[in-house]
């Protein structure tokens, strides 16, 4: 890294919130620290989160492959 390059803002408003920005544009961005035991908590949820979004995908897969099943038995009997 060369001496003339400038460092590069970040800019961690538009990093971190740019899913769900609506917040005027100089309004600063408080970005909260979150100590070890918070992190855990959100690790945690993100976990549950994915595991219930999979159980219930899993659900409708299985669901429509037995009707697939019973259909193709119907057809073929």
């Amino acid at each position: 890294m060369s001496a003339r390059q400038p460092i590069r803002q970040r800019q961690p408003d538009r990093a971190i919130f740019s899913r769900h920005y609506h917040r005027a544009a100089n309004e600063p961005t408080i970005i909260p620290r979150m100590n070890r035991r918070d992190m855990e908590k959100f690790r945690e949820d993100r976990k549950t989160r994915l595991l219930k979004r999979f159980s219930i995908a899993m659900a409708v897969a299985s669901l429509a492959l037995g009707l697939l099943l019973v259909s193709l038995l119907f057809i073929f009997r």
